[in-house]
C-alpha cells in the first residue's frame, strides 16, 4: 500500500508492530465552506459552517490511500480517504497534552 499524506505536517501511526512516520506531500487536500452568522449571545458571534466542494485529492489509484483531515475525510465520499484518529482512546499525547501521533486512522 503507498500512502499519500495531503495534510500539512507529517503523520505519525503508533502500531504494535512499528511505528509509521508518513511525510507531507506538499499537496493539501481541502474543503471549501461557508461561514453565515446566526446569532448573538452575550456579545459572542455564533456561526454556522457550510462544507462545499473537496480540492485537492488526486483521482482514485490502485494501492494508494490518501491521508486527509477529518473535515476533507468526512465530506470527501471515497473509500481511499482516511484520516488520523485522534479521538482520546487512539490520540498519543506528550507531557504537555499535545497530540504526538495517532494509534490508528479513521474512515467516514
Amino acid at each position: 500500500m503507498e500512502w499519500v499524506n495531503l495534510t500539512p505536517h507529517d503523520v505519525v501511526i503508533f502500531t504494535d508492530g512499528r511505528d509509521w512516520i508518513i511525510p507531507r506531500s506538499g499537496m493539501v487536500a481541502r474543503v471549501e465552506s461557508v461561514i453565515t452568522p446566526i446569532e448573538t449571545i452575550e456579545g459572542i458571534p455564533i456561526t454556522r459552517t457550510t462544507w462545499g466542494r473537496v480540492n485537492g485529492i488526486p483521482a482514485p489509484k490502485d494501492g494508494v490511500m490518501y491521508i486527509v483531515s477529518s473535515v476533507v475525510m468526512l465530506n470527501a465520499n471515497r473509500d481511499d480517504v482516511v484520516a488520523p484518529n485522534t479521538s482520546q482512546t487512539y490520540a498519543v499525547r506528550d507531557a504537555e497534552g499535545q497530540i504526538i501521533g495517532v494509534r490508528a486512522l479513521q474512515k467516514a
